[in-house]
């Protein structure tokens, strides 16, 4: 990875952060329109990893639907949790986050 990269995730993360971290703890609707937008943007990256470069199979629409499943679950989980307590799930997130970039952190630099 480049450092320029670096340097624009790190900018896109210290813009979006706090934005994406504000909406999810202000609670209803906010933190409920926020994940379905997530959501949407995560089902057509799937679709576009089953489908798009593959030539289209029952096995491949077996993975689609899997891989739905998958994603549907853990959107419906955040929404019950953010529905609850937007201070929860900023906390979950923040603790994956903070899991991620730290691994990151560990293999990059």
């Amino acid at each position: 990875m480049t450092s320029d990269s670096f340097i624009k995730r790190s900018l896109s993360a210290l813009i979006l952060g706090p934005v994406t971290l504000f909406l999810l703890y202000m609670g209803s609707p906010y933190n409920q329109v926020l994940l379905g937008c997530f959501f949407l943007l995560s089902i057509i990256e799937w679709w576009r990893l089953c489908f798009i470069k593959k030539a289209s199979t029952s096995k491949t629409f077996y993975w689609f639907l899997g891989g739905l499943i998958y994603i549907s679950v853990g959107f419906s989980s955040l929404s019950v949790l953010g529905q609850v307590n937007g201070g929860s799930l900023v906390g979950v997130l923040l603790i994956s986050w903070a899991s991620d970039t730290g691994a990151y952190l560990a293999t990059h630099l």
